[in-house]
């Protein structure tokens, strides 16, 4: 508040050594020494004069103010049209000059209003210019209002924020409105005054929103206006909001697929809208979602991609005020590998793990190719010909041939092929022919007649070594000495069979086998036959009954 500083002046004849000039006194101004005024806002001076005793007024004095560098008049009392055109109507001279008041008033401030100001008055003859009394009138910008309070905002929660304006006198406060891109969460705009001691008075608006995340970082304004004039101050909205969903680059929708090649890079990176910003983590679906994947700032990185890093994955933001998550599919893609073959014969199915299979002519085969890739392999097969040609003969997985020929042997290829890559692998086919009937009918007889000779043999030798085992070991003995001389004789030897010391005297049974009283005789023809041809030595076998 400006301190007033009031001027006693007396003007009164100084006595003069020697000069005994006559002066005049008792013209004096009482009102502030300097006064100042915000660039649009208006202000009030009082101001008293007095003049010399005796002296009087009439009721049509004119009072007059004007600056000290020129003669124009900014506010007069009675004649508007002495009035500089860069004050009429701003400068207002309140007081009522003849019962001695010189007070005025500055309505929206200039800059230019800016100067030093003296009071004059005139009635007639009776005129004075207080020239010794100036007034000093500075103008200052116009302040800014205050916000409050300044701070975090929760989405979806109240909020009241007060506007105060600068205080002002009476009669030039201000009117306060708000802006900004919240008009359609305001809730409630609450205006009112508050004055001071000095008179002076403060315009106050308080206004209640219900922020969402939309608003954050967009800004309130607060505005006041005087008199043609205004000023405004603003603040950034603050909102504070729970992570929206997170976004994944390269995925334009919630569960999206990310396609990776086995053997290069792979790089996920997550974002989500949040305030304040927030922690970024990703897992792995199937294991334990507190175990995060090493990453940082949301990126996930693998340098070299395996079938083991393919599966689902989610990525979740997480701040003080909440959490969200998004999903994400990796697919690895390879080329075609691990070939097998399923053969099919008569005797069933079964996966060949040998380089070769072997039908029977006139069966029939069938192979299937299987192949491990991603995305699924192209299969067709092609056979290397006897001139080294490779012709294709089926463009699916399956190889069919309904009754095979000699000319279906040879070495078969299955090729598969993706984007990515392609892989082949060969087999064997083996034709085994089918003999005519002719030929089962002499192989048959061949066989036959081998089986009936082989049996005979077996049976032959079979008779043989056991009629030697039944040859008494006399007989034997006999049998194999030589002739004494060279006449032809005959041998004959006729054996009873007696019953040892030791036997059972006892009669036999009636029922006893006859072949115990058998009489064994050996004949020997050797020396019967000529000498010039030899035969082998044959030895004959006859039973004599005993009666």
């Amino acid at each position: 508040m400006w301190q007033p500083h009031v001027f006693v002046v007396l003007f009164g004849l100084l006595s003069l050594y020697g000069k005994g000039a006559n002066c005049q006194h008792g013209y004096t101004l009482n009102a502030q020494q300097s006064v100042s005024v915000a660039s649009g806002l208006c202000v009030e001076i009082p101001c008293t004069f007095t003049v010399p005793a005796g002296s009087t007024l009439s009721t049509r004095v004119t009072g007059i103010w004007k600056t000290t560098d020129t003669p124009s008049f900014i506010a007069a009392s009675t004649e508007a049209s002495m009035v500089s055109e860069g004050t009429k109507g701003r400068f207002t001279l309140t007081g009522k000059v003849h019962e001695k008041t010189c007070s005025f008033s500055i309505s929206n401030a200039q800059p230019a209003d800016q100067g030093e100001y003296v009071f004059r008055f005139e009635d007639g003859y009776h005129k004075y210019t207080y020239s010794s009394y100036k007034l000093s009138v500075s103008v200052t910008d116009l302040p800014e209002p205050t916000i409050s309070p300044v701070g975090e905002q929760i989405a979806g929660k109240p909020i009241t924020l007060t506007c105060t304006a600068h205080p002002a006198p009476q009669g030039c406060k201000g009117n306060i409105t708000w802006g900004g891109n919240f008009s359609m969460f305001i809730e409630n705009i609450y205006n009112y005054e508050r004055e001071d001691q000095a008179g002076k008075v403060t315009s106050i608006s308080d206004i209640t929103v219900t922020p969402s995340q939309r608003e954050h970082n967009s800004p309130l304004t607060c505005t006041v206006t005087y008199s043609g004039v205004s000023t405004n101050s603003s603040i950034t909205l603050d909102v504070q909001y729970a992570p929206r969903s997170p976004f994944i680059s390269n995925c334009t929708s919630e569960g999206c697929r990310v396609e990776a090649i086995e053997g290069t890079s792979l790089s996920l990176l997550c974002s989500a809208e949040s305030n304040p910003p927030a922690n970024l983590s990703w897992a792995k679906t199937g294991q334990n979602s507190t175990d995060p994947l090493n990453s940082s700032s949301g990126r996930l990185d693998v340098s070299h991609v395996t079938t083991d890093n393919g599966g689902d994955y989610m990525c979740r933001a997480r701040n003080k005020h909440g959490n969200s998550t998004v999903s994400i599919t990796v697919v690895i893609l390879y080329a075609p590998r691990g070939l097998t073959f399923n053969y099919c014969a008569v005797n069933g199915c079964f996966v060949e793990g040998n380089s070769s299979v072997k039908v029977q002519e006139g069966n029939s085969l069938y192979l299937r190719c299987d192949a491990d890739g991603n995305p699924v392999a192209n299969v067709s097969w092609v056979k290397q010909m006897q001139n080294g040609t490779i012709t294709q003969i089926s463009l699916t997985a399956q190889l069919n041939v309904t009754n095979v020929t000699a000319e279906h042997g040879g070495n078969y290829m299955c090729q598969t092929i993706n984007r990515i890559g392609n892989t082949s692998k060969s087999i064997s086919v083996v034709v085994i022919k089918t003999l005519t009937k002719d030929k089962i009918h002499l192989e048959g007889f061949m066989f036959g007649g081998i089986f009936v000779l082989l049996l005979a043999a077996i049976t032959a030798v079979l008779v043989m070594r056991y009629k030697k085992k039944r040859r008494p070991p006399e007989e034997v003995e006999g049998s194999q000495r030589s002739p004494p001389n060279n006449y032809e004789v005959v041998y004959a030897n006729i054996k009873r069979k007696t019953r040892e010391p030791n036997m059972d005297p006892s009669p036999p049974n009636e029922g006893e086998s006859p072949d115990k009283d058998l009489q064994y005789v050996t004949l020997d023809f050797s020396k019967l036959k000529p000498k010039s041809s030899p035969e082998p030595q044959e030895t004959l076998y006859t039973e004599v009954k005993r009666k």
